[in-house]
């Protein structure tokens, strides 16, 4: 009986509500970043990152800006149905060759396309297999240190740093585990937030740049152009103006 089921890309889109499938499904997040909350576990995702989701295990996607991804479903994976196989390739180079090959097959449907698909999930599969991890639960600290960056973002006075240094440990120490649950720093989550709340004002066209800035607690228009182009690569009157229209894409995936 074959293994795979379905293979999709899919994006932009903006999370996911809790579902369950009665299959795995292996998602790899070619942008955009976000938590994925499976069953009480929080998985933060960004670029390169493939999350194996078990079947029958409640799963929702919380993204802070749009997302694009490949998701797969098969019947069979070489893990427990109990764990959660993790993986990120930060260049994206060789599993984003392996999905691209295989969602290339499975949308062409060429000549022994259902070999060429089976052989290259197979190939998929090892290769997961061989990297994946498994991930703990995150630490209290770093979710109340989440949990305070996310509801001050709008806050003007409010920065990293004071939020470090109100809880119960060393900031340092704090820092570099914050740094490796997330995969980045408390000051890169904040501006990335800042960023993605930005990116949804924008789209909305209702609002000047400096309006923009100042709902995301920034109040330098021109500090917040030059952090939304290290961010985007696009200056804030660029990026409104090629995303008043996204076009989407939905394969399934919910």
């Amino acid at each position: 009986m074959s293994k795979l089921l379905s293979v999709a890309r899919i994006g932009p889109y903006q999370g996911s509500k809790p579902h369950t499938h009665d299959c795995w499904e292996i998602g790899f997040y070619l942008d955009g970043r976000g938590v994925a909350v499976v069953g009480n576990t929080q998985v933060p995702f960004s670029r390169g990152t493939a999350i194996c989701y078990p079947p029958f295990i409640p799963h929702s996607e919380q993204t802070k800006d749009a997302c694009f991804g490949f998701f797969i479903t098969a019947n069979h994976c070489p893990f427990g149905e109990s764990t959660l196989p993790l993986y990120t390739d930060r260049s994206r180079a060789n599993l984003l060759r392996l999905i691209s090959l295989l969602h290339h097959e499975w949308r062409e449907k060429g000549a022994q396309w259902e070999d060429a698909t089976e052989h290259l999930f197979s190939l998929l599969l090892i290769h997961l297999q061989r990297q994946c991890s498994f991930p703990r639960p995150s630490h209290p600290m770093v979710d109340a240190l989440r949990h305070e960056i996310e509801k001050r973002i709008t806050d003007p006075d409010f920065h990293a740093g004071s939020a470090l240094a109100r809880l119960p440990m060393s900031p340092d120490h704090l820092r570099r585990l914050f740094a490796r649950e997330t995969g980045c720093s408390p000051l890169v989550y904040l501006n990335e937030l800042r960023v993605a709340k930005a990116r949804q004002l924008l789209r909305e066209g209702r609002w000047r740049v400096k309006e923009v800035a100042a709902q995301v607690g920034i109040q330098d228009e021109y500090y917040f152009s030059r952090l939304f182009l290290k961010h985007t690569g696009q200056r804030p009157l660029d990026y409104r103006r090629s995303v008043l229209m996204p076009v989407q894409i939905d394969d399934g995936h919910q």
